[in-house]
């Protein structure tokens, strides 16, 4: 399984990794894959070089120009299937987002039952 992290802000980046390991070992899932993108535009750039995943985790704010929601516009154009789920500080853009078909919209900071 390949999960994307697209966060700008190491603290939230490492909390969740912490969350996703710590579910993972109790579950007992392995061969979880967990990357990590700081903006759009690289999530983006390795999307289309032939990047795949299984769930993306997406900020909305970024310090770079493209936010979150235009970035996850342009996947979800080229995958429909793609669970994406949105993790942000500002709820001001649920509705955004599933306009976007997201799978949740979850406030920061991400707490383990979260995952």
């Amino acid at each position: 399984m390949v999960i994307i992290v697209c966060e700008d802000e190491r603290l939230h980046q490492q909390s969740i990794q912490e969350h996703i390991d710590c579910w993972a070992e109790e579950t007992g899932h392995e061969g979880i894959k967990t990357l990590i993108f700081t903006s759009g535009e690289d999530l983006l750039a390795q999307w289309d070089k032939g990047l795949n995943a299984d769930i993306l985790l997406m900020d909305i704010f970024f310090q770079d120009e493209m936010d979150g929601m235009a970035a996850a516009g342009q996947i979800r154009r080229r995958d429909e299937a793609l669970p994406i789920v949105f993790v942000t500080n500002s709820e001001a853009y649920a509705k955004d987002g599933y306009a976007l078909r997201a799978f949740r919209y979850l406030k920061k900071p991400l707490r383990y039952e979260d995952i």
